[in-house]
């Protein structure tokens, strides 16, 4: 069991990717990297993973996972704390921990843990991706955007990105509906930077992926079987506004349909 636990020890692999425990992190992850605990019985693997990533941190760090739920998109109304996250198991094993605080956008929620966490907790819920929402607040603060075994592409902060530049591809939608915040219900309306679905608008950051490494500004490692990269919000966010320079579609499949930048 040491031997296996050592393979896919979290403290060795964010050490690796140059995270410190007094870090703010924004957390992409798949459950599946838990299923390599093989001693550990298998309904509390991913809670041990989690808890791995958590005690990580000090008393300044701060750990910040998506928990989405697309609420409005669907007509549905939006429950802070009882609404699950839409985006699979490991996003909503660390929404109900009972340290995490969950923010109240009724489309793009995330939950958080550490000395950042209010400030997360009031990001704006009037837009997704524009002025104090928690994406403005990952620059801001230069967060470490960290992919844990999951595609590069999951990226979120990409939408960010791509609503600060103005790109034609995704245009200003409102939608509406009730929050309800423990005893409280109101009437909301948020923002969403959508995508058209008229061109092949779909993220893909493989010119992206490609321009950091090239550069040494992503860092990834091995846990496990599993891949994790980490890139700071700063780097991501500069290195993709020369791509929108060079190529408008850079970021997504319709981007890759040419050869170059």
């Amino acid at each position: 069991m040491r031997e296996f636990e050592c393979a896919i020890d979290i403290s060795r692999a964010f050490t690796e990717l140059g995270i410190q425990q007094d870090d703010l992190v924004f957390l992409h992850g798949d459950a599946g990297v838990a299923s390599q605990y093989r001693e550990v019985p298998p309904p509390v693997r991913l809670n041990h993973l989690l808890n791995n990533i958590i005690n990580f941190f000090g008393p300044d760090g701060t750990l910040v996972i998506p928990d989405f739920t697309y609420s409005f998109t669907r007509d549905i109304d939006f429950s802070v704390e009882d609404t699950p996250s839409s985006i699979g198991q490991f996003s909503e094993t660390f929404r109900i921990h009972n340290k995490s605080i969950r923010s109240k956008n009724p489309l793009f929620s995330v939950s958080s843990i550490g000395k950042f966490q209010e400030i997360f907790r009031s990001s704006s819920s009037e837009t997704c991706f524009g002025k104090n929402s928690a994406f403005d607040l990952l620059k801001k603060h230069n967060a470490k955007i960290v992919c844990l075994g999951c595609d590069f592409n999951r990226i979120t902060f990409t939408h960010f990105l791509e609503e600060s530049y103005g790109v034609p591809y995704r245009y200003h939608k409102t939608f509406s509906g009730t929050v309800i915040d423990k005893e409280i219900t109101y009437a909301q309306s948020t923002d969403y930077f959508v995508r058209d679905l008229n061109i092949d608008s779909f993220c893909n950051l493989s010119y992206l992926k490609n321009s950091l490494s090239k550069n040494g500004l992503l860092h990834e490692t091995d846990i496990g079987r599993f891949r994790i990269y980490s890139v700071s919000a700063v780097d991501f966010y500069e290195v993709g506004i020369n791509l929108l320079n060079k190529n408008i579609y850079s970021l997504i499949q319709e981007g890759i349909k040419f050869n170059g930048i």
